[in-house]
């Protein structure tokens, strides 16, 4: 890989992190590639306290301040709702502030071909999910993403997937 795909995606792309935040934006990459992926948004009053990974796979939390003007963005490389059955999450959007973003996901790879995302046999592609007849609950895929204010910026945490 070039020099300037490491300066383009962080060291933590390529470890597997899926959150990361900029100014007004926060990016999400999915556990997985063209499937679509389960999803639950909970707003907070506080900090949760330390991280519960039982059930999850992969944990990102970033932090964000999203300024007034335009509303909070947050992007997730599917290009549509369909991609993320269980939360409008294209539509939402938070108030203005600092906050800190904590995001679970959970991935089964023991079920893929070769290990390769997008192979589960369980999985639907984004794109069919609507027709699919499915439950955004019973997709291979996962995530959690929890929001709470917070009065300064700190520095990501992550754990990786196997």
């Amino acid at each position: 890989m070039t020099e300037d795909f490491y300066i383009i995606f962080p060291p933590e792309f390529h470890k597997g992190a899926f959150l990361f935040a900029g100014v007004s934006h926060l990016e999400i990459l999915p556990p997985t590639i063209d499937e679509a992926v389960g999803m639950t948004l909970c707003i907070l009053d506080s900090n949760p306290g330390e991280p519960d990974m039982d059930g999850w796979n992969q944990y990102s939390e970033v932090s964000a301040t999203f300024l007034p003007g335009l509303p909070a963005e947050l992007n997730d490389n599917y290009g549509g709702p369909a991609g993320y059955p269980g939360e409008p999450i294209n539509d939402w959007r938070l108030p203005c502030g600092t906050w800190r973003i904590r995001g679970y996901a959970y991935y089964d790879k023991t079920q893929t071909r070769h290990g390769i995302l997008g192979t589960h046999p369980d999985s639907v592609d984004f794109m069919d999910y609507p027709g699919s007849g499915r439950t955004w609950d019973s997709l291979p895929g996962q995530m959690r993403l929890e929001f709470w204010p917070e009065a300064s910026l700190r520095p990501r945490q992550d754990i990786f997937p196997d």
